[in-house]
Order: C-alpha cells, then structure tokens, then sequence
C-alpha cells in the first residue's frame, strides 16, 4: 500500500496571511518596526500588540490545516524591576484589523476608572465578547 505525504500548511505567514518561506519570515521577524502592530502602558502595564507571523509562536493552540491562522498576539506585563514582569494575559488574532480591534479593546478595558486588573482570564471575557 502507497502512502501519500499528508499535507502540511504553511508555517509563515506575512501581515495579510499571505505564505512565506522561513527566510522571508526571518528578515520580517527581525525588523522591529515591521512585528509591531501597537504599544501602550496603562497604570505600568505594557500592552504589545506584535505579528509573529507563525501559528508555531502559540503552540498551546489548536487549529486546523485550513486557516486562519493565529499570527499576531497581544500581551499585558507588568514590568515589577529587576528583571522581573508579569504577564496578566495573552489574545491571538488571525488578521491584522482583529489584532488592532482587540489591542484597542484591551486598552479601553484596562483604563477602566478604579480598575485593578486581575489574574483571571473570565474577568476579560467581557472584552470578546462581540469579537
């Protein structure tokens, strides 16, 4: 009996979910300005939104073979001294306009008047919940 290969999706992928090859990938990945979607501090906390350009970035996700594929995440760290930060949470996005929808979203949510942000992802749920 003859095995055919099973078929592999792509691994990279530009800004628009367009296939890239590894070394395309990498001059992008190491160009900064290029990974970087939005940046803001809220109350000490840092909220990156990057491009990563491989659903291999969050290997604690499953996903199919057919797309779309989680390319860019945004992040909330705190950033307590000494080398030491804290990561309140991490949201991935397939597309570019969801990866700006969502880090404006994160931002409006932390800038809540009185609001402590807590360890917990359900406290966020309210962030997404028209994603």
């Amino acid at each position: 009996m003859i095995q055919l290969p099973r078929f592999r999706a792509p691994q990279f992928f530009d800004k628009d979910g367009s296939p890239l090859d590894a070394v395309e990938w990498a001059i992008r990945y190491e160009d900064k300005e290029y990974c970087t979607i939005a940046r803001d501090e809220v109350d000490g906390w840092w909220i990156n939104t990057m491009w990563t350009g491989s659903p291999g970035t969050f290997p604690f996700l499953t996903f199919n073979d057919t797309g779309p594929y989680p390319i860019f995440g945004t992040g909330a760290v705190l950033d307590r001294g000494q080398d030491d930060y804290m990561v309140l949470e991490l949201w991935v996005y397939a597309t570019i306009d969801a990866a700006q929808q969502g880090h404006r979203r994160i931002v409006e949510w932390m800038r809540r008047p009185g609001l402590v942000p807590l360890l917990c992802s359900t406290a966020l749920a309210e962030v997404f919940e028209h994603v």
